[in-house]
């Protein structure tokens, strides 16, 4: 069994930082990870809801992070997303990320992603990422 992960322990990442994010809970053995993320009002377009690359953003950290731990630490890079933008991201409300785990092999690791609102649980945006570790 898999030690827990201490995240008061862990670096602040600057891009995590730019979109509002945070670790909220890490299960390395299940290879899930969850964030939650509150977007600054400077991410918002035109229309008013999140701007769909800084979406894009939230998923490949949340992604990287499922990864970084599901992968035992290995170094990666992302070499794709393909995201579904199923609702609008609306600005001002609390977003949860959960990045699982489909398939974690010697090369590379492959992460569904979801961006949800907090208050209900609804899916705003599913991607499917893949990362390629570097060793």
């Amino acid at each position: 069994m898999a030690e827990p992960v201490d995240l008061s322990k862990l670096p602040r990442l600057t891009s995590r930082d730019a979109v509002g994010g945070e670790l909220v809970s890490v299960d390395a053995e299940a290879g899930v990870v969850t964030a939650s993320y509150r977007p600054p009002q400077e991410l918002a377009n035109p229309i008013g809801s999140l701007q769909g690359g800084y979406a894009l953003a939230m998923l490949d950290d949340v992604s990287g992070s499922t990864t970084w731990f599901g992968g035992g630490g290995r170094p990666f890079t992302t070499a794709q997303i393909s995201a579904n933008f199923l609702k609008a991201v609306p600005m001002g409300e609390p977003l949860l990320g959960e990045g699982r785990i489909v398939h974690n092999g010697r090369r590379q690791s492959v992460v569904e992603a979801e961006l949800r609102r907090e208050k209900d649980g609804a899916v705003l945006v599913r991607a499917t990422v893949m990362n390629v570790f570097l060793e």
